[in-house]
């Protein structure tokens, strides 16, 4: 009698495991079909959904990064060493390419500090914290150095000896074979921030608030502007394509040809929810709102790595 009992207990198991294997696997199946469950501790997607979201490259500009919260952060090599400091972007606005970044190396608070070019394509990570470089810390110590004239002017010839001492090749050379003999339209995103901005009738329609970059692509993605109090558009910014903006003729503003009419009608976002910069279908609205080329559809783009867990750069609406 105790073999008989053991027996159909053993049966009673295994038919029972057998049914929760089943429907694990149905529910596997299904995946794809259901909507995606979170955790409620984290607000994140479980792992059995996460095979059910579409491609994160079809649904977000994951790569836009604020040029503000970007300078500053700590700069971890490919050595697993920390080598400085980012301290800037170099920018083009004729083109909207990030022609290099600035990594502030050695020195005691900035003192006896040496700065580097660095091709923005070189960045592979941003964490809260760090941004992480595919560089070891020897080879960024020997880098083409950042000096005062090279601030002045940014020439053809200096750009190629930094690109080719990291064997990169600028994306404005792969896509017309050519290069400027210098970028006049060229600034850091330092002296960018702040910046007035002007119509073609020298009106002043708003300022600089920061740059939006995708820093491995090498892209300057929006300007951001706050509008002029004077003109009432509420507790908005406005994104501009990079190339919809020129400096003047003192290098002291940014000109552009956008009536105050029609900044009023151009899309917009609110100062505390900057999550529409990461999708892709206001991207392409704000470029052909302006007749800009949409060039961040040239290439897939990636996740940089930076997670919500962290502190992130665009807040979520609630």
């Amino acid at each position: 009698m105790k073999i008989s009992n053991t027996v159909f207990v053993v049966f009673s198991l295994v038919t029972a495991t057998g049914c929760m294997n089943n429907r694990q696997m149905a529910d596997q199946q299904q995946g794809a079909a259901t909507s995606p469950e979170f955790s409620p501790t984290t607000g994140h997607a479980t792992t059995s959904q996460v095979a059910a979201q579409p491609p994160m490259t079809e649904r977000t500009l994951n790569n836009v990064e604020r040029a503000d919260k970007l300078i500053g952060e700590a700069v971890l090599t490919s050595d697993h060493q920390r080598a400085g400091k980012l301290e800037d972007f170099v920018v083009d606005q004729d083109t909207g390419n990030i022609l290099y970044a600035i990594v502030g190396i050695g020195g005691v608070l900035g003192v006896g500090e040496t700065r580097v070019a660095v091709p923005a394509a070189l960045f592979t990570e941003a964490m809260k914290g760090s941004v992480q470089l595919n560089v070891d810390k020897n080879k960024l110590s020997r880098a083409p150095q950042v000096t005062r004239d090279v601030g002045k002017e940014i020439k053809a010839d200096y750009l190629s000896n930094v690109y080719g001492y990291y064997g990169q090749t600028p994306s404005w050379n792969r896509t017309t074979g050519t290069a400027a003999t210098s970028f006049n339209n060229a600034r850091r995103v330092s002296e960018l921030d702040g910046m007035k901005v002007l119509n073609n009738s020298q009106q002043t329609i708003g300022k600089v608030e920061t740059i939006a970059l995708d820093v491995p692509k090498g892209r300057a993605l929006y300007t951001i502007i706050s509008p002029s109090s004077d003109l009432n558009l509420g507790n908005n910014y406005y994104a501009l394509p990079p190339q919809a903006l020129k400096l003047n003729a003192d290098a002291k503003a940014l000109v552009t040809d956008v009536t105050r009419e029609k900044l009023s009608g151009a899309p917009h976002f609110a100062k505390d929810d900057w999550s529409e910069l990461s999708d892709m279908a206001w991207a392409q609205k704000v470029y052909q709102y302006y007749g800009q080329p949409a060039t961040f559809q040239t290439g897939a783009l990636q996740p940089t790595g930076r997670n919500l867990e962290t502190s992130p750069i665009y807040p979520k609406r609630q």
